[in-house]
This record gives structure tokens, sequence and C-alpha cells, in this order.
């Protein structure tokens, strides 16, 4: 059997491939240096266990809707994003948390600090520390954690997150497996942890599709591979070498949950090519003969885990979330301020319901359905799997279906709404038809009788005033007749979108 350089291989979109390469001839290649063994005394982690919460993207996927607010605070079934971040970090041990962002940080910032969990002397989780750390010249991952290690603020093994991260899985094990690794192994920098899910799970988004080649002994990374398509992966042959088993594994999702020594911030401070978390793992495991440093997996059978890292899968995490798949973090269990005054009651089919929500004849919650507090929904109007913030206005004879209205909108009567996502403060005028994939950024006014055709992305005189790169993004005028006001209808190129 002849191996090329390169081995191609077509592949489903989830299973595991052993291969031994003794059954193969291959050319002889010099052996790899084993990475360094602990020295005497094993490798003692300091007692206060860090994490870092990236609250910047770095992208424009959200845009309109974070031109006035960062994502780490738009609204998930109600709740803020990064709550969920922060109260699965706390979940899993986590006492001291470090938010890193460069947009909104004030908004953020305000946010922890007037929080009865995570701000003052009062809070509630009085076993963890937040700190929010602001740098304005920062555009990537690698830049923030270059600040930070600038900073000197990490002293011991840490979490890297994105502020965007929705989980309930126990990391415990993954945290003991990758200590107990480093007390023989001092340049295993980095855990990465994945999660086994069946090639159809609705939280494979497709850039998180992952293609690893381990070994199956120890879970070390030989390989790292991102595959949007599915289809083919490619991998170098020198991995197979003097190695009796390899596993090629397909079957997994990329949780977005890193466990990192102390030497990660040093390695992004010395290579300025280190853009993301991926950057850092390519580049790690290229040089990983020459540096000694190498990166391992740890695969989770059981919980759940995703970002909501684009306008799919804020759709996909909030179905989840009403669904019940994130337990505990519901809303009918006080989450996220915890004090059962404001929970939500539950119902059948996944209905949350604010206590004070007012129901007129004939209007129906049919399933998957969240109503915030202090809400009005009108006479024969139906709403279906959707999410209604708190102070909303929904007037007679409307169909409401996958369709996330924020806190503070009006829709007047014998108004259609499907699949969009209308921020605070809108307002739609009687008998007006929003398509899916509609965006509305703060404050917009459309109707009545106004017609949004599928992808309209409407903007107030506000953000348009905040909008200054022309070159990314190209804007033209949109009349509303009946209110003689302009708002601004956003063209987002492809490839931010």
């Amino acid at each position: 059997m002849k191996l090329h350089s390169r081995l191609h291989q077509q592949v489903s979109s989830a299973f595991i491939i052993h291969i031994n390469p003794k059954i193969a001839p291959m050319a002889s290649q010099p052996k790899k240096k084993p990475g360094k063994e602990g020295k005497g005394e094993a490798f003692k982690a300091e007692d206060v266990l860090q994490a870092i919460i990236i609250a910047d993207s770095f992208n424009e996927r959200f845009k309109p809707i974070t031109l006035q607010t960062p994502r780490a605070l738009l609204p998930v079934a109600n709740c803020p994003t990064i709550e969920y971040t922060l109260e699965f970090l706390a979940s899993v041990g986590v006492q001291e948390i470090l938010i890193f962002c460069r947009a909104h940080a004030e908004k953020i910032r305000s946010y922890i600090q007037s929080h009865a969990k995570w701000g003052g002397k009062g809070r509630r989780h009085r076993s963890v520390t937040v700190q929010v750390i602001v740098s304005e010249d920062c555009y990537s991952m690698g830049d923030a954690l270059r600040e930070i290690d600038a900073k000197n603020l990490i002293r011991g093994d840490f979490i890297l997150v994105q502020g965007d991260l929705v989980a309930n899985v126990d990391l415990q094990p993954a945290l003991d497996a990758h200590r107990q690794r480093r007390t023989v192994e001092r340049n295993s920098v980095m855990t990465v942890v994945c999660r086994q899910v069946a090639s159809r799970h609705p939280a494979r988004s497709l850039e998180d599709q992952v293609v690893l080649t381990v070994e199956p002994a120890n879970q070390r990374i030989l390989h790292f591979q991102k595959s949007p398509s599915g289809k083919k992966i490619r991998f170098p042959t020198e991995v197979l070498d003097n190695r009796d088993d390899v596993e090629i594994r397909c079957d997994i999702l990329d949780c977005h949950i890193s466990i990192c020594s102390p030497q990660v911030p040093p390695l992004f401070t010395d290579n300025f090519d280190y853009l993301t978390r991926d950057d850092f793992i390519s580049g790690i495991l290229e040089h990983e003969e020459v540096q000694g440093n190498t990166i391992h997996c740890f695969v989770l059978q059981a919980g759940y885990t995703a970002r909501i890292s684009n306008l799919h899968m804020y759709d996909t995490v909030s179905r989840d979330i009403i669904g019940r798949w994130v337990y505990p973090f519901c809303p009918d269990l006080g989450f996220p301020s915890g004090a059962g005054d404001v929970a939500y009651i539950y119902k059948r089919h996944h209905i949350y319901q604010q206590r004070d929500v007012q129901l007129a004849m004939g209007s129906v919650l049919e399933e998957n359905v969240v109503v915030g507090r202090g809400c009005v929904i009108g006479e024969n109007s139906v709403v279906r799997n959707s999410v209604i913030g708190n102070g909303c206005r929904i007037g007679a004879n409307c169909v409401i279906d996958g369709a996330y209205i924020w806190d503070g909108c009006t829709v007047e009567a014998e108004c259609q709404i499907q699949k969009c996502v209308i921020a605070g403060g809108c307002w739609i005028g009687r008998g007006s038809v929003v398509a899916s994939g509609v965006i509305l950024s703060y404050g917009v006014r459309v109707g009545p009788d106004a017609r949004l055709p599928v992808g309209t992305r409407l903007v107030g005189k506000a953000d348009f005033q905040s909008i200054t790169d022309e070159a990314e993004v190209r804007c033209r005028y949109w009349l509303i007749p009946s209110r003689s006001e302009w708002v601004f209808l956003l063209q987002i190129p492809d490839h931010i979108s």
C-alpha cells in the first residue's frame, strides 16, 4: 500500500477512524522528542481557579443590533448572554473571572457592578470575584491575551471561553485530567474540551465542525482541522510515524472551552501571528517538535454546550433553553436573578409566563414561548416559538411565529411577524408583515401596512450616524410615508452576514 504525502479521505459528518500505521510500509522518520517531564516535585496548581471571558466577538455578524449593545449583553430568553457564561463558570468552581472587552466596555462594567450576583459587597456569589478589563487597542483574542499577559493577571491554570457561551456540563473531570497530566508533563499547555454529538445535532454549527487526529492512549492532539464542509479531510502522514494507533475523530463538537496552563498568555505574546485560539493550536502543533509544547483534548459524553456565534445559533440556543436542554438555567427557576418573586410560571408545552402578563380574550400562547413581565397581548392573537421581552404590547389578531421581540416593543393589530429579531423600543404599525430574517435595530418604527422582505436590516438615525466604514457597509434610505421619518436599510456584505 502506497501512502502519498497527503491523505485524501471522503468522510461522513460523524465517525471515528482507527489507523494502525504498521500495516503499510513507511519511510523511516526521526523519532519525535518527548515532552519534558516534570522534574522532582510534581506540578502543583494554584488553589484559585481563574477564567477569562472574551466578551468581544471581533466581527459584525449581529450588526446592526450591536451598534448600541455589546453581543455579551444581547438578551437570550430575556436574559443577557454573558449571564449564562458567568453562571456556568461559577457552577464549575471558578473563583476569579476576568472579562475582557473593547466595544461598549462601560455597559458591561455597569452591568457587572449593578448586578446583585456579581457586583458589590452584597453579591450573592460571594466566592466569585469578577473583574472587567478594558482595552480599546485590541482587535482579536490574541491581542486580548497579550494584554492580559502584560498585566500579569494569570497565576495558574485558567479556563478560556467566549462571552456568548451557554453550557451546563460538568467540567470537573476535564479539569482533573488536565491537572493530573500537568504533574508529569509540564509542557502540556492546553486541554481542548469537546463534546460527542450526533451527525445531525442542531448544535453542530458549520463553523464549529472540527476533525481531530489524536493518540487514543492519552488524547494528545496530533492534527487539528476545522472542516466546515464536513466532506473532506487532509492530514499529513507524518502523524502516523512511530505510532501504533491513531484516531481521526469527526463525531465531536468544539465546545470553545479551553483549559489553559499559565504558559498560554506568554506564548501569545511571543507569537503575534496568533490571532485566535485556532491559530494558537495550529501553531503549537506545527512547532511541537522544536518547542516541545503539546495540546490534549477531553471529550464530554453528556451535557449541553453551544456558542451564540451567529443568528442561526441565536435561534437554536434560544429554543434549547426553552426546551430545558440547558437545565438548571431555565426561566422558571429564577434565572438569571435567582429571586423567586421574578421567576416565570412554567406551563405545559414549554410556556414561560410572568405573573403580571395580560392575555386578552381569545389570545393563545401555543408552544415554546417566553413572555416577560408587564406584557399585554391583544384579542385573538397567536404566539408560538417566540420570546417576548418585558413591557411589550401586542395588538389584536396578530400572528407571531419564531420571533424574538425585545423589551419595550409595540406591535399593533393585525401584524404578521415570523422568524426575525426586533430590538428594544421598536414600533410595528397596524397590518405590517415582517418576513423571515429581518432585523430591526433599536427604536425603529415601520408601518402601518409595511412589507419588510426577507433579510431586511433596518436602523434608526442614531445607529446610522455611528456607522463610519462605508467600504464595508453600504446603506440606502428607507422612507416611512405615514410617519414622514427616515430609517436606513443596511445591506450587510455576505462575508460578515
